[in-house]
């Protein structure tokens, strides 16, 4: 897998991360020197419990604190209401204008947000957050425990409601903290809410029907900036709040975000200097590392590409014909041709290096044999030209992907019908209506592995169209979502994993590379393996 050095720095965290104490501070000093040879960020210092970036150089010129940063992404939020964001498209967008209670580095590591720090109890079925003193909503309604209270529960009955399962009631004892008790193992719960489950509304944005319809339209958070124009997939424009409680986050006075589907749109965008930054897809990587004046930030991701399968529909149910669809992908040969050779080919939901990665599954486990994976599809009854409704977000990089894995299952006698659909509709199509068989997509890193899990191969969760499951997957996922440090989580994590591929519940295709342009003005933005950019400390030199 090719990487710039600021993906080494990404990789080097989770080395850093994982590594036991011995070769802890070898490991810290070698990340730090590596990040100060490509890093230049803010002259502003990091504060305590701060999440902007961390200053490891001074920057070469002072950041513009009256400039505006000019960003593109390729898809709006289906919704600004937290209880109905569906898609993890959402949050690039979401996370200049709302807060959560717990906020991740660039490593996925859950850090303090609107909770200076937690607690779980000794027996792990209370996890108490301590909120910090003085946070506003944009409306100036204060964000107390009552108001995280109000936003959890009714976060649990939206959108997510299998994330939040484990919570069975909230204790707001004092207006600064928050008490959940637990009905099942939360050690999820931390990075769960570094997600859409703990982005924090007012309560006044909720309060009644018509506060609510307003609030799909226009959020009412306690985000770094606040929104002043939304036109819905299009155009989104935001300006710094004055209140917010972390100064160092905020680099620039406002923000404009374009909404732009089309790769070379948002390519001609920045390379004629309407924009400052816009996301990459792969093939155009190589192109902008050889533009003058502009720079590329590509580091490692969470976010992987898969086939999912709604594993309700006809045959989907079995085993052996998810095994056979499996063998009927050659996992390196996407990399190349959809990819450009940037990622890694995988046949698990994390990638190597990252603590839930299982060494244990073999990437042979299931070889690219169309012809026997065409034999296995009848021996399980599968008529011929076995015909699956494939949803694809229209947008040109995962069109090229899925026309590629239609090209490769045609070999094992299965046919895609791609049906491609507005990006926004992706997940209210696939897992609200539960309209189509399999979706071929991007599934983004989710903050903590047991979060992932629960998500894709519990019963309750909504990405789990048909809500099929096994007991013994459930056993284990439960497991993983018990309290405890790193080490003794990630070997439950990992059983759960080798569980999950033995079954072949979906088929993973591949890890890849999140990359971002950017104009050599851009400052503070750095490579985050959670895969979701944020910008918090990111702006523009004078």
């Amino acid at each position: 897998m090719r990487r710039s050095l600021v993906a080494l720095v990404g990789a080097s965290l989770v080395v850093a991360a994982c590594g036991d104490d011995s070769k802890s501070s070898e490991q810290t000093t070698a990340v730090t020197k590596v990040a100060q040879e490509v890093t230049t960020l803010a002259s502003t210092t990091t504060v305590a419990g701060s999440t902007a970036a961390p200053s490891t150089t001074a920057a070469a010129k002072p950041i513009d604190t009256n400039a505006t940063l000019r960003f593109s992404y390729q898809v709006g939020p289906t919704s600004w209401d937290p209880a109905r964001m569906s898609s993890s498209f959402d949050t690039p967008t979401a996370f200049f204008a709302y807060d959560r209670l717990v906020h991740l580095n660039t490593g996925a590591e859950a850090i303090p947000g609107i909770a200076e720090k937690w607690e779980f109890s000794a027996d792990g079925k209370a996890l108490t957050f301590t909120l910090r003193k003085g946070v506003k909503f944009h409306d100036g309604t204060p964000l107390d425990a009552e108001a995280v209270k109000a936003n959890l529960l009714r976060n649990a009955a939206g959108a997510s409601k299998g994330e939040l399962a484990p919570i069975d009631t909230i204790d707001t004892p004092d207006p600064l903290t928050v008490k959940l008790n637990l009905k099942s193992p939360g050690g999820s719960l931390p990075g769960v809410l570094t997600d859409r489950p703990g982005v924090l509304a007012s309560p006044k944005s909720f309060a009644d029907e018509a506060a609510t319809k307003a609030l799909d339209l226009m959020p009412v958070g306690a985000g770094m900036y606040k929104v002043t124009e939304f036109v819905k997939d299009q155009k989104i424009v935001l300006e710094r709040f004055a209140d917010y409680w972390d100064k160092a986050a905020q680099g620039a006075a406002k923000v404009e975000i374009l909404v732009l589907a089309d790769n070379n749109a948002r390519a001609n965008a920045l390379k004629s200097g309407q924009l400052d930054i816009i996301n990459l897809d792969a093939s155009q990587i190589d192109e902008f590392k050889k533009i003058s004046g502009l720079k590329v930030t590509e580091g490692l991701s969470l976010n992987l590409m898969h086939v999912q399968l709604n594993r309700s529909k006809p045959f989907l149910d079995k085993k052996e014909v998810r095994q056979a669809m499996n063998m009927a992908v050659d996992r390196a040969a996407l990399v190349k041709l959809a990819n450009y050779g940037y990622g890694a080919p995988n046949n698990q939901y994390f990638p190597k290096g990252y603590f839930g990665y299982n060494e244990a599954i073999s990437i042979d486990q299931y070889k690219y044999e169309p012809a026997k994976a065409k034999e296995m599809l009848k021996a399980a009854g599968v008529p011929d030209n076995w015909e699956l409704d494939t949803v694809v977000p229209n947008l040109n990089y995962y069109l090229t992907l899925a026309q590629a894995v239609k090209d490769q299952m045609a070999a094992a006698g299965i046919n895609l019908k791609l049906r491609p659909v507005d990006p926004v509709q992706t997940a209210p199509i696939f897992y609200v209506q539960q309209s189509g068989d399999v979706l071929i997509s991007v599934f983004g890193g989710r903050a903590d592995p047991a979060q992932l899990l629960n998500s894709l191969f519990t019963k309750g969760p909504i990405q789990n169209p048909g809500g099929h499951t096994t007991p013994k997957i459930v056993e284990l996922v439960a497991k993983a979502n018990e309290p405890g440090d790193q080490k003794t989580r990630a070997a439950a994590v990992q059983a759960a994993s080798k569980e999950i591929a033995d079954e072949a519940m979906n088929v993973v295709m591949l890890h890849s590379s999140g990359a971002f342009a950017a104009t050599e003005k851009l400052a503070g933005f750095t490579a985050w393996l959670g895969g979701k950019p944020e910008f918090r400390g990111v702006g523009l030199t004078k």
